[in-house]
């Protein structure tokens, strides 16, 4: 209130870096410096959030919710046998959208996206499904999707994942879509990555 006298802060000490982990500990013990500090770059998994539950002090400070942002797994529709889209149908109704979620920390942090829109009416989003799988997906319809692409047998892909727990496309989320694809008859052989070499493989167009 003092329009002269602002309480600005002296500095703003600013750690990159650091793993996911140790900030929340951090975080979570308030001692020190670490009273005063903030993160806008770590997710809680299921057990820190139930931590954060029972802890009425630690709960005050906590902020959660859903960010306004999709992630999605894409295909290079170049390669194959993403470039034919009934393989690229075939995974999508495969997915298990229940266990993606669970394993991004739950229904408070995350929900199933069907769109390119977040669920927020302030986005304009309207609720639309072209691929209608279910909370679990659907291994049925899946399979038929890669009988009509030839790969009645079923076909082994390579999904390139960041070994960082916090991302969007963390080692759990990576895994869950692992075994979904199984049911569908899609093996699924894991890549993780470090992050600055998971942004180099991403953004290659050959790969």
């Amino acid at each position: 209130t003092d329009e002269e006298r602002k309480a600005y802060p002296d500095r703003i000490d600013v750690r990159s870096g650091l793993d996911s982990a140790v900030i929340n500990q951090r975080l979570s013990a308030s001692q020190g410096p670490d009273a005063a500090a903030v993160t806008t770059d770590t997710n809680l998994g299921p057990a820190e959030l139930a931590k954060v539950g029972s802890d009425k002090k630690l709960a005050a400070r906590v902020g959660t919710g859903h960010f306004g942002y999709t992630n999605y797994i894409a295909f290079n529709p170049k390669v194959k046998p993403f470039d034919d889209p009934k393989v690229r149908q075939a995974i999508s109704y495969a997915i298990d959208r229940s266990s993606v979620v669970n394993a991004a920390g739950g229904s408070s942090l995350a929900e199933p996206a069907t769109t390119f829109l977040p669920e927020r009416d302030s986005f304009g989003h309207t609720p639309y499904d072209h691929f209608p799988a279910g909370k679990t997906g659907d291994a049925v319809k899946a399979k038929e999707l890669l009988k009509e692409a030839g790969y009645d047998k079923g076909l082994t892909v390579t999904l390139t994942h960041s070994n960082d727990k916090d991302f969007e496309t963390s080692p759990e989320i990576a895994t869950a879509i692992q075994a979904a694809l199984k049911k569908a008859g899609i093996t699924v052989e894991l890549q993780g990555l470090e992050s600055n070499d998971y942004s180099d493989t991403i953004h290659d167009a050959k790969k």
